[in-house]
């Protein structure tokens, strides 16, 4: 019995698939994988040429997911359109896979040029909420895709605030977390006083990749963790606080 006639056709008690069903989608001749439907496939490729003729860049396609990734950040030198090249990686990866899913599931059919439009329009989109420049409209990121990220520096509103000492019975964690860019190298720390302003308790730390959010929780964690095996926990009240909105939610 051949591999067709044993698997069938699909079914909801079996979950098999036909050999046929699993051939990429957009070139047809070649099993899908993650590696061919992103990087090696002939049709999606054209994506990735076209994009890095938009900056003039030649390159030559590696099939490989994470050695595409790791040579595709480095192409860049300017800081600023480094950001933009940085993200096209996700938003192009993320739009052939929402591509791909409507040529299987509603019977789309493969369009180049209409798959570009709309990668330029989201990155456009998300460059024009990550790094808004009131200078720059949305057809002007979409018509010039490197302006995204190049944005005046805008004056910090932060303001500096006077340590707030507790009562007699608290104690008052102080603690705060950073990450180096979207999913980068993560930090906390945090330092426990009393109510007289007296350092009880101090700690830096080093905690993985992550972003800014996840670094901040992180830190509030690690503080409760430390009072509940403190000599005080039994005897004081315990207020942390943070200058994160999200991580305070």
């Amino acid at each position: 019995m051949d591999l067709e006639s044993y698997l069938g056709r699909p079914s909801s008690t079996k979950g098999f698939i036909s050999p046929n069903s699993a051939f990429c989608c957009f070139c047809c001749t070649e099993i899908e994988t993650v590696n061919h439907l992103f990087f090696s496939c002939t049709e999606s490729w054209k994506i990735w040429a076209s994009w890095c003729c938009i900056w003039g860049i030649s390159w030559v396609a590696l099939a490989n997911a994470w050695e595409f990734f790791c040579a595709w950040v480095d192409l860049v030198q300017d800081v600023a359109k480094n950001k933009i090249w940085k993200m096209a990686f996700f938003v192009i990866t993320w739009s052939i896979w929402l591509f791909r899913n409507k040529m299987v599931f509603n019977g789309k059919s493969w369009d180049e040029l209409q798959l570009m439009d709309i990668i330029k329009t989201r990155i456009a989109c998300w460059s024009k909420a990550r790094w808004d420049n009131p200078c720059l409209s949305f057809l002007d990121l979409f018509r010039n895709l490197e302006l995204g990220a190049v944005c005046p520096k805008k004056k910090s509103d932060k303001k500096n605030l006077d340590w707030i000492k507790s009562l007699p019975d608290e104690l008052k964690f102080n603690v705060d977390g950073a990450a180096k860019g979207c999913f980068g190298e993560t930090g906390i720390g945090g330092v426990l006083r009393d109510y007289e302003g007296r350092i009880k308790l101090q700690f830096p730390k080093a905690t993985g990749r992550g972003d800014s959010n996840l670094a901040e929780l992180l830190a509030i964690k690690e503080a409760f963790l430390l009072f509940a095996a403190s000599p005080w926990v039994n005897s004081y009240l315990l207020i942390i606080e943070s200058d994160s909105s999200n991580a305070v939610k």
